[in-house]
């Protein structure tokens, strides 16, 4: 099975890459040349439709994006340039020269802000709170349209094997080993999955060809704050330099209840996704 894998230099893109390498045949691009890998812009629907024309895949996943939610927030029309038409020009060309590409697209647990924080949302329960948000499911919403797609809205920790970008836990271990202040919202609720589990299932989802909208996160929640001090036990350090503070939907424009249910993904692929304090136990042998 061939598998290209979109923004492979990214955090998520770089960490499928290494896994999925183990039982597929996997190639990457990126929309900045790399000698390694493809160069792909998503952008240019010419470029795309050159690429695919030269270039057959059973398997497209793309991890691409602009994930910076203040970047998003401030400028909605790059928001929309790299997670709404990026994606609706993959998708159209897809359709007109490989249609039958099974493709995969990352979006994120910010589509959901459950007034009830601690509570789950279920696929259905949208409530868009900003512009990265909308984005984000704005992208979603261009592709309905393909018939053999999979959604898959997301949130996840461990250690990043990119070059260019950490993941949310190495931030925090980075700067607890500096005894570096760090300041965590307490009443955001999410519940992020390691990435390791993460590309087990993703696996499962491309030998089974499951398509859908799917949550894929652990199966239950936690606050920022509380993810934060579990972080630095797990790692034997300090909880002394971690600080909580309330965030405020006007002022930081974030979703406070993110926590997702997993019920849908764990029923289609007859498997158990792990708690996420077990999941965060993974951390110790990043």
């Amino acid at each position: 099975m061939k598998i290209l894998i979109i923004g492979v230099r990214g955090l998520l893109g770089s960490f499928l890459y290494l896994k999925l390498k183990k039982n597929f045949r996997v190639f990457g691009s990126s929309r900045y040349y790399n000698k390694n890998f493809y160069k792909l812009n998503l952008n240019n629907r010419l470029n795309i439709h050159k690429f695919l024309t030269n270039n057959n895949f059973d398997v497209i996943i793309n991890t691409s994006g602009l994930i910076d939610v203040d970047k998003c927030n401030k400028n909605f029309y790059m928001a929309k340039k790299f997670n709404t038409w990026s994606i609706k020009n993959l998708s159209n060309e897809l359709n007109k020269i490989s249609p039958k590409t099974h493709l995969i697209h990352f979006s994120t647990d910010q589509v959901y802000n459950n007034n009830i924080a601690i509570k789950s949302n279920k696929e259905t329960n949208i409530n868009i709170s900003n512009n990265y948000s909308k984005s984000k499911y704005l992208g979603e919403l261009s592709i309905d349209f393909y018939k053999r797609k999979t959604i898959l809205r997301t949130n996840f920790f461990g250690k990043s094997l990119s070059s260019i970008k950490l993941s949310y836990s190495d931030y925090l271990i980075k700067n607890l080993k500096k005894k570096k202040n760090i300041k965590v919202p307490s009443n955001i609720y999410f519940s992020p999955i390691h990435m390791s589990y993460l590309s087990y299932i993703l696996k499962k989802i491309i030998i089974n060809k499951i398509y859908g909208i799917y949550n894929l996160g652990s199966s239950t929640g936690l606050s920022k704050y509380e993810f934060s001090k579990k972080i630095a036990k797990i790692n034997n350090l300090s909880t002394k330099y971690i600080f909580p503070y309330l965030s405020k939907k006007k002022l930081h424009q974030r979703p406070n209840g993110t926590i997702m249910c997993i019920k849908k993904i764990e029923k289609k692929l007859k498997i158990k996704i792990p708690s996420l304090e077990k999941s965060l136990m993974n951390l110790k042998s990043d």
